[in-house]
């Protein structure tokens, strides 16, 4: 629905991107996410403290233009609040994205511009 209402696109951060031999596209369709996977951030090698660095790098090397983003995260170990704390939104790993998720989520992409 979050796609659906906003329009957005789907750039990968997971360790999905690195571990699979499927097309990220035909990975989340199985996972039943609906929506166009257009990227997938760099992988640096820093592990958990490079998460933000990787989202902050494909940011700024795309060329396509970004008019907002929201950033769903379900492990606190990733350093993406420290680069982008008004563009994360943590699920929770047993509840996945509920209803609660679903609203902030909603309200950082209704934002005027992106900050990064």
């Amino acid at each position: 629905l979050l796609i659906k209402l906003t329009d957005a696109k789907i750039v990968v951060t997971s360790s999905w991107r690195l571990d699979s031999d499927l097309p990220l596209q035909r990975l989340l369709d199985i996972e039943g996410v609906i929506g166009e996977v257009v990227g997938q951030t760099p992988y640096l090698g820093l592990g958990y403290h490079g998460r933000g660095a990787e989202i902050y790098a494909f940011l700024r090397e795309e060329n396509f233009p970004i008019e907002q983003f929201v950033i769903l995260d379900d492990d606190p170990e990733h350093d993406i609040a420290d680069h982008f704390p008004n563009s994360l939104v943590r699920t929770d790993m047993a509840t996945g994205f509920d209803e609660a998720t679903f609203r902030k989520a909603i309200e950082v992409m209704n934002r005027p511009e992106p900050e990064y």
